[in-house]
Formats: C-alpha cells, sequence, structure tokens
C-alpha cells in the first residue's frame, strides 16, 4: 500500500477528470438527498417539509429558516435540520472542486528500454582536459543533480534526442571500498596513507616546496603557515587553480598520482572594489578508471574573495557566509586578528608573499580554508577605466570530496566501446592528465542591489551530492578525451502525460464515493415511494389512485385555480378567500 502523502500518477487527460468529477459529484449530491429521504421517514411531521425545502435550493432554505424563526410550534431540531441541509448541500455542491486543488499536471515514463549513446565532443587545448560546452550554470533553485541529470539527458550529451521520449542515465548503488584515506597538501604529509589511498590538494603556482609552520589541532584539524621567497612559484600564493590528486596503492608500498582535477578558475582581471566576492562557487568533478577494476570518483567546490585592505576583516568573511562561522573560519580570524599587511605594492617581485591554510579532514571530504597576501589591480574609484596596484588578502574556500569504489561493467557499454580498456590514460605530460568532466557554476542571488550570501552548507551539499551521482554513473557515463567522444547509457521511453494525486485524497474520495453509493442505493430500493419522491410525484400517483387512470408523466399545470391536469388541489372555499383575510395557521399559537 502506498504512503498517504505518496503521489500517485494517473494517465487520463483533464476532460476524462471532469467526467469522473461530474459522475462523483452526481453521487454525492444523490447521497445527501438519500440521507434526507431517511430523515422524512423518521423525522416526525416537518421533515418531509425540510426535504422539499432542501430540493428548492439555497434561497428557500433561507426564506424558510429565517420564517421558522418567529414560530414557537416549529421545534428547534427541524430549524437545525434546515440549517444542517444548507450547509450539507453546499459542501456537496464543492467538494469536487476541493479535490480538484490537489491535481497537478505530471508526465511519467512509459514502458522503459536501455540504449547506450555515443556523441561527438570537442576537446580545445587548454591546462585541463574537458570538453566544450560543459560548463554549466545551475538556475536557481535547482540542486547540483538536478542540474547534472538535466545536462546529461539534454542534447549536448545525446544531441539524437527523440521528441517526446525521456531519456535518464543509468545509475545504481554503490559501496565505497576505501574509508580512510591518507593526507597531503603541497607534498607535506599530514596522515600517513593507511594502505587505501591519499587525498593531496596544492596550490599549482608554488614549484617549489615553501618554508611551513604547521599546527596539529587534532587527528583530522591543521592549520598551516606557508612563506613563498622570490623563485618560489610566485608571490601570489593562491592567485591560480586548486589542484587536485587522489594517490592509490598500485603494489605493496609504491603509490602513484592516479586521478587529477583542477579547480574551475581564470585568472582574476581588475577587482571591482563595491564587491568581496572575486569567484562565486563553482563544482568541478572527474572519474578515473584504474586498471585494477576500481574507480574514483572527485569533485572540489570553491569560491573565493578578496579584501582591498590592509586588515583581515573578519566581519566581511562572516558576512560573505550567511553568518556560518565554522571552526576554519575562526582559527583564521585568531592568526590574522592582529596581522597588518605592509606589502609595498611597487615592489610586488621582491616581496615574500604568506599564505594561512586551515584543513579538515572529514572521513572522505576535505574543507580547506586559505587566505594570503596579494598584489594585484583595482579599479579605479574616480574613473572605473583606469586601475591601480593594490595590496590585498585573497581567500579561498574549497570542500574536496572522493569516492572509490569497484563495479562490473555493463556489457552493452564495453559493446559500444568495441572491448576497448576503460582505463583512464595519463601522459608525460601531468597538465594533459587532468580530466574534468563537468563545471557547475551557481550564479549569485541578487536581492535588491545587494548578492546573497554564499553557504558553507550548501556548497558542501552540492559537492556531495555531485560526486555521489558520478560514482552512481560508473561506467555508464565515460568520456573518452583521446577519442573525443561521450558515452552514455540511458534509460528512455514515451513520455505519458496525465495527473498527479496524492494518495490520502484518493483515499477519502474513494471512500466518500463507496458511502455515498450504498446510502442512495438504500434509500432506492428499500423506501418507500413517499419518502424519496417529490411532491409532483406525490401528486402524480395519488391522481393516479383516485382515477385508476395511468396519469401523464408530465402533466398539465394551472394557478387559477391550483389544478393538475383538471383537478383541483386545494378546497375552493380556501381559494376564495380574500387576499386581505389572514388564515391563522397556527390556532395553538
Amino acid at each position: 500500500m502506498p504512503a498517504l502523502n505518496e503521489k500517485i500518477f494517473l494517465p487520463i487527460s483533464i476532460f476524462v477528470l471532469n467526467i469522473i468529477f461530474a459522475v462523483f459529484k452526481f453521487v454525492l449530491v444523490s447521497a445527501v438527498a438519500a440521507c434526507f429521504a431517511i430523515y422524512a421517514k423518521y423525522g416526525g411531521e416537518y421533515a418531509n417539509s425540510v426535504r422539499w425545502v432542501r430540493s428548492a435550493g439555497y434561497l428557500e432554505m433561507f426564506h424558510t429558516l429565517r420564517n421558522t424563526q418567529s414560530r414557537k410550534t416549529v421545534p428547534r431540531s427541524v430549524k437545525w435540520a434546515i440549517v444542517l441541509a444548507f450547509f450539507v448541500t453546499l459542501a456537496a455542491s464543492f467538494l469536487d472542486k476541493g479535490i480538484a486543488g490537489f491535481v497537478k499536471p505530471a508526465t511519467r515514463s512509459g514502458t522503459k528500454s536501455t540504449a547506450v549513446r555515443v556523441s561527438e565532443q570537442y576537446r580545445p587545448d587548454s591546462k585541463q582536459t574537458m570538453f566544450l560546452g560543459w560548463n554549466v550554470a545551475v538556475p536557481t533553485g535547482v540542486t547540483a543533480r538536478k542540474a547534472m541529470e538535466a545536462t546529461l539527458a539534454g542534447p549536448i550529451a545525446n544531441p539524437n534526442l527523440v521528441s517526446g521520449m525521456i531519456y535518464e542515465p543509468v545509475h545504481s548503488d554503490y559501496k565505497a571500498t576505501c574509508l580512510d584515506f591518507g593526507f597531503y597538501f603541497q607534498d607535506f604529509i599530514l596522515r600517513n596513507d593507511t594502505g587505501c589511498g591519499a587525498i593531496s590538494p596544492r596550490f599549482l603556482t608554488v614549484s617549489e616546496l615553501p618554508q611551513y609552520g604547521l599546527t596539529e589541532r587534532s587527528s583530522n584539524r591543521w592549520s598551516l603557515t606557508m612563506e613563498a621567497r622570490p623563485g618560489q612559484g610566485t608571490y601570489n600564493l593562491l592567485d591560480s587553480p586548486l589542484g587536485l590528486s587522489y594517490e592509490i596503492v598500485k603494489a605493496q608500498s609504491q603509490n602513484y598520482s592516479d586521478c587529477l582535477l583542477y579547480e574551475s578558475y581564470r585568472h582574476r582581471g581588475p577587482l571591482d572594489m563595491s564587491h568581496d566576492v572575486t569567484a562565486f562557487p563553482k563544482t568541478s568533478t572527474t572519474k578515473c578508471f584504474h586498471d585494477n577494476g576500481s574507480i574514483t570518483a572527485l569533485s572540489v567546490t570553491t569560491t573565493r574573495f578578496a579584501h582591498l585592505e590592509e586588515f583581515y576583516d573578519y566581519e566581511s568573511v562572516d558576512r560573505i557566509f550567511a553568518n556560518e562561522s565554522n571552526e576554519l573560519l575562526l582559527s583564521m580570524n585568531e592568526t590574522l586578528a592582529n596581522m597588518t599587511m605592509t606589502t609595498d605594492p611597487g615592489q610586488s617581485q621582491n616581496v615574500t608573499s604568506f599564505a594561512w591554510v586551515e584543513l579538515r579532514l572529514t572521513n572522505s571530504t576535505v574543507d580547506l580554508f586559505a587566505c594570503g597576501t596579494s598584489v594585484g589591480l583595482s579599479l579605479g574609484e574616480s574613473n572605473p577605466a583606469e586601475t591601480e596596484s593594490v595590496s590585498t588578502y585573497e581567500c579561498i574556500y574549497a570542500i574536496i570530496s572522493v569516492v572509490q569504489f569497484t563495479r562490473e561493467v555493463d556489457g552493452d557499454i564495453l559493446k559500444a566501446r568495441g572491448g576497448k580498456s576503460f582505463v583512464t590514460s595519463r601522459s608525460s605530460d601531468t597538465e594533459t592528465s587532468i580530466t574534468n568532466y563537468i563545471t557547475l557554476e551557481y550564479p549569485p542571488t541578487i536581492k535588491g542591489s545587494k548578492t546573497a550570501p554564499i553557504s558553507i552548507k550548501n556548497m558542501t551539499e552540492d559537492n556531495l551530492s555531485v560526486v555521489d551521482y558520478m560514482a552512481r554513473l560508473g561506467y555508464n557515463f565515460y568520456a573518452d578525451f583521446d577519442e573525443q567522444k561521450l558515452y552514455i547509457m540511458y534509460d528512455y521511453a514515451d513520455v505519458l502525460t496525465g495527473l498527479e494525486v496524492p494518495f490520502w485524497v484518493l483515499l477519502i474520495a474513494g471512500i466518500i464515493l463507496i458511502i455515498s453509493f450504498a446510502v442512495w442505493q438504500y434509500t432506492f430500493w428499500l423506501l418507500s415511494t413517499p419518502h424519496n419522491s417529490s411532491v409532483y410525484s406525490i401528486i402524480r400517483n395519488r391522481l393516479t389512485v383516485k382515477s385508476k387512470t395511468e396519469v401523464p408523466k408530465l402533466m398539465r399545470f394551472q394557478f387559477e385555480p391550483l389544478m393538475f391536469e383538471g383537478v383541483r388541489l386545494l378546497p375552493e372555499q380556501i381559494e376564495s378567500f380574500p387576499e386581505d383575510v389572514k388564515v391563522d395557521m397556527n390556532p395553538d399559537n
């Protein structure tokens, strides 16, 4: 049995739904009439009058109720019966409208089939290997996973889409084979490899190992101070992509870099002094296939910001991150709160640069928060066309996630590959070995004239959902960067249009319909004619009995005098009363 809140898909059109509602309303209204027929039999001498008044409509019920308020001989129960008749009839008339409010148009897939689609892709020359067009902007309110699903089911991944079909990449559960990772940073060992694998982020501009100051705050938390002098890469440790490598154990005590990913980051131009954020959040992800049969999925989500001041401004950082203070931000504030940057912008090639890094390893996820001194360009306040050299603190917050697992390759996609190996090829040139399947960009949300704060919680959730989805896809989403081809295995089906209704609404409507039909049939077959007939039917039946001839179903009627088929309904003396004479219908009053 479905859960009460589960949405039930009905493959019907609005036209069919209206027919169903018409039948539902007919049975419901008939059941209400049946209830008052039962009341007419057992409710006393006023009961039939109440039933007939109800059948005359809302205005008649209103006038009757108003008239009976001054009639002391009419029992209170009868007056309440009229009130009940009014509201029950009203509810029965609008119940179908209430149910219709829970019905929503929806689409579902029909019978599913599976096929592998191979598409030609273009790989431009760049520092990392990536197909053109796989930088995707995530619309506001859409999750990272939904954006990935839409991209993989869209024309960039499957140019030969068939109209009217639903495509969904085949994915399944997995079991991670590595849960206890080693951890390096800039080749500095923070946690030894446990024989499973190691995560190693680094800033790519530092070509030589700079000086370090390391504080181990706990078994999974570290603080570092990095110092780079001239000749050690660049004066700015942060003005470059954050690189990420994942090392696995190939043989006993022999590690090698096997999966590489760059943060999707371009060198920034002049800074707009009205904004702190220099790069809004982005998620890059890749997947590597190893010759030992395991698969690694990597993802990194980053955002960057800069301070155009001599002091590290924690309040500004807190504002950027929507007051989501965590231990990394608090620790950085403690380190930099009393520091003053004395870098001379005019001597940028001869200065010593510093970077302060806060790291946390939680299971297979790394949080990295780093700030460093930077000499950059800024738009002039008086003339935006001019630029000036300024000293800044530039910071990056990154979330890195890794999943390592094993899975059997599907025969269909292996056949589409022509039996070729899935193992990720590595070039002697490290940069060409860095692959990126897709980058998701999260445009800022604008509130008034300001951008909404960045949420570390949302960045973490997005990063985890992306790496999880990449792992679930397994071999069914494979990029052959050498041949510039993309292989995706789809479940596809026809689109069925219909309506979606919560199960509890269907359940209640079904119960009401069954009870209403039962009550209606009970009065139709078991109740005597006077209690379930109109005044007109009763008069016709009585005329038939008295005249001993069949009176027509449709009788002729006239008001003066009041007659059906020429038969007077009221005694002549009542109809002959003068209009100004009032007849006392309540002799006991």
